[in-house]
């Protein structure tokens, strides 16, 4: 249920949402995260601060109505929903 409610989100939201006013794609900045298993490390591997990457994971977040990542001091991993939602966003 939950992986149906979060996909019609993304499709609905897909050209809206694609990049923010900073031009900074959401679904690359969740991918990378994804991949490193931290913030900071994305933010480097991206060009970008680490505060604008939580900002982009935390409208992403707001945009599929739950979190996609646990953040721990080590790092985060990815939620259940955060885990349905890596294929798809993946195939975008």
């Amino acid at each position: 249920m939950m992986q149906a409610h979060v996909f019609h989100i993304l499709h609905d939201n897909l050209e809206w949402s694609d990049t923010m006013a900073s031009g900074m794609n959401r679904y690359t900045v969740f991918l990378k995260a994804a991949e490193l298993g931290s913030l900071t490390r994305a933010a480097q591997a991206l060009h970008y601060t680490q505060s604008g990457i939580s900002h982009a994971i935390a409208a992403l977040e707001q945009e599929v109505g739950t979190p996609l990542f646990l953040r721990t001091g080590y790092g985060v991993t990815l939620t259940r929903a955060g885990q349905q939602l890596l294929p798809a966003i993946r195939q975008l």
